[in-house]
């Protein structure tokens, strides 16, 4: 979710790299597959996973063309070029290379503008056995959709890297969604996780007074915070203003994004005059508090923290790197008697085995509840932070046996009764550790522990 500004040396560099690499053929695990506007190559991954990535690449080019329909394309010999990379340390190499291996070890992908290339990790990094029961996550489409959507954006608006930063990560998230929507995923904005997640941030500033204004997301002034909360305020400024009272305005906006610039403030400064010339000095003025209600408006029913939780129908599957998924569903459970049920896989990841039902939450904490594969089963008391990484984690019990078997599907209930959490596995009783009193009335949820792989099916709340 990250685009690049590069030099012309640098792309005319890459270009006669990848001839060099053309003229020898490729390597045995290479697999390319090319549409109308896109070549995708996969590294070490199948012709599904190929297919799969070319589909969300043409998908997020149409998205992009409604966009900006009349624009003349940047002439260039070759598709629009994505690769996708199993292995991590694959595609750091190849980033790296180009001088962005830091952003890669944040597991950033990235398009970059100076030769219409993207490069992207395919999610999650797993063994063959897991990659054929999880098939091609919606999530790996997403962060396709995402970086095509960047390279159809600059193909038509030129000099793209020297955009401001809310109108091309605005553009790619507005196009990731719909991207994806198209192809047969959570049509409505509210059902999607991560636009739901979004959606959950910009609340959460919204109450917190620290929502951008329109004039500080225009000329990139949205100061230091995460970059979760950038690329959310980015993608709502962007939704709010495709509403179709705003949407001939935002045309004059895109149009006048297109003349090559090599300033990127001055490139900032021209589009906010263009725009407070298109809305109106006195209405471009109440954006800010427009844009404040719609964001109130905004509904989702999850509330994705961190990894990724593809719910394409009953069976989801959810994945995280280096830090604990953590995806709640909105609003709260209401009463102190309550179940959540259904079944777990818990599949072979990079590193972790565990997969995680959350409890309680409040603002100050909630519980976790483990199965961790092999291990057994644990109950935490989770204490929230700025971020998940700061989360801390008390145990309040636990047992070793049964433990749940690695690449199993395993029925589980947890259940909230009695002042206590008590949890069967397998239709067993296994595990019951008391709450003290605390209140269990809030949002419930899914997670997995950094590096694991968990697929989840008939999940639901009693």
């Amino acid at each position: 979710m990250r685009w690049v500004r590069t030099t012309f040396a640098a792309a005319a560099g890459a270009a006669a790299w990848a001839c060099l690499e053309a003229a020898a053929g490729p390597p045995s695990d290479v697999v390319v597959k090319t549409s109308e506007h896109y070549r995708v190559t996969c590294h070490g991954l199948d012709a599904h996973v190929a297919d799969a990535s070319l589909e969300a690449c043409e998908a997020a080019w149409h998205v992009v063309a409604g966009l900006v329909p009349d624009a003349p394309l940047l002439p260039h010999p070759n598709p629009l070029e994505v690769h996708v990379y199993r292995r991590f340390a694959d595609y750091k190499a190849v980033v790296g290379a180009r001088g962005y291996g830091a952003l890669a070890d944040e597991h950033v992908n990235l398009a970059f503008a100076g030769d219409l290339t993207a490069f992207v990790w395919f999610r999650p990094e797993c063994p063959d056995e897991a990659m054929k029961r999880i098939g091609v996550p919606w999530g790996h489409r997403r962060r396709v959709a995402h970086e095509a959507a960047h390279l159809a954006f600059f193909e038509r608006v030129r000099a793209g890297g020297f955009l401001p930063e809310w109108l091309n990560e605005g553009v790619a998230g507005y196009a990731e969604h719909h991207s994806i929507a198209s192809i047969g995923f959570a049509p409505e904005i509210a059902r999607n996780p991560t636009t739901g997640g979004w959606s959950a941030a910009c609340r959460r500033m919204r109450r917190g007074g620290s929502l951008p204004s329109a004039s500080d997301l225009m000329l990139d002034r949205l100061g230091p915070r995460p970059r979760w909360e950038r690329a959310a305020a980015e993608w709502a400024f962007f939704t709010f203003l495709m509403d179709p009272a705003r949407r001939p305005r935002l045309a004059a906006v895109l149009d006048a994004a297109r003349p090559a610039a090599t300033d990127a403030q001055a490139r900032r400064e021209r589009l906010f005059d263009v725009a407070r010339r298109a809305f109106g000095p006195e209405a471009f003025d109440s954006l800010t508090d427009e844009f404040g209600a719609f964001v109130d408006g905004l509904a989702y029913e999850w509330d994705e923290w961190s990894g990724d939780l593809s719910v394409a129908d009953a069976r989801w599957i959810q994945t995280s790197d280096d830090g604990c998924a953590i995806a709640w569903r909105e609003g709260g459970v209401g009463r102190a008697d309550f179940a959540v049920d259904g079944s777990f896989e818990i599949q072979p990841g990079r590193q972790g085995t565990m997969a995680i039902v959350l409890l309680g939450l409040t603002d100050a904490a909630f519980v976790v509840v483990c199965f961790d594969g092999g291990n057994g089963v644990s109950v935490y008391d989770g204490r929230r932070g700025k971020t998940t990484a700061d989360a801390a984690w008390t145990w309040m019990g636990g047992t070793k046996s049964p433990a749940p078997e690695i690449g199993v599907a395993t029925r589980f209930v947890v259940r909230v009764a009695d002042d206590a959490v008590h949890v069967k596995l397998a239709e067993k009783d296994v595990l019951t550790v008391p709450l003290k009193g605390r209140d269990m009335k809030g949002p419930w949820g899914v997670g997995v522990s950094a590096g694991a792989l968990a697929i989840w099916d008939g999940v639901a709340l009693r």
